[in-house]
This record gives structure tokens, sequence and C-alpha cells, in this order.
């Protein structure tokens, strides 16, 4: 079974969809795409990532790299930039 990102059972605290994408994206460079961090806000609204607006894409991907920007990489100083990627001109 798939962990919820979106609520950490150990402290059962609610971190929401950017810092959620950032941790993933942490962990799995690789792997995590922009979409996920769209899935992960649109689940919260139980709507398809699709259905989402433009604007909600663009206030997202500025959340996730001022977060980026804010909190220093907990693994490795490299990765931090991970969660950057998520700027404006990058992906739409």
């Amino acid at each position: 079974m798939w962990p919820n990102p979106l609520r950490m059972r150990d402290k059962e605290e609610n971190i929401g969809s950017v810092e959620a994408y950032c941790r993933l994206k942490e962990r799995f460079p690789n792997k995590i795409k922009l979409n996920a961090l769209y899935a992960l806000e649109a689940g919260l609204w139980n709507i398809h990532w699709l259905e989402s607006a433009p604007e909600i894409k663009d206030q997202l991907k500025l959340e996730a790299a001022r977060r980026a920007d804010a909190l220093p990489s907990r693994t490795n100083p490299a990765t931090a930039a991970n969660c950057a990627s998520a700027t404006p001109s990058s992906v739409t």
C-alpha cells in the first residue's frame, strides 16, 4: 500500500500538496515530475489534475520554487534544486 504523502502518520500533521511534492522530489528526483504536484493538489479537491486551472498550476509552481529556495535539502544540498525545478518557465 502506498503511503499517504499528505498526512504523515508519525506526526499526524497535514503537510499540503507542495510540501508533499517537494519531499517526494527530494527522495526520488528523477521520477517525480510536476504532474505529481498537480495530482496531489487536485486530489485534495477531488478532481482530475487536468481539470486544475492554469492559475492554480502557476501558483503551485511558485510555491514549490519558494519552498526549495527557503529550505535546504535534508539529505543533499544538490537535491534542494529538485523542487526548484518547478519554476514557472520549466513546465506548463
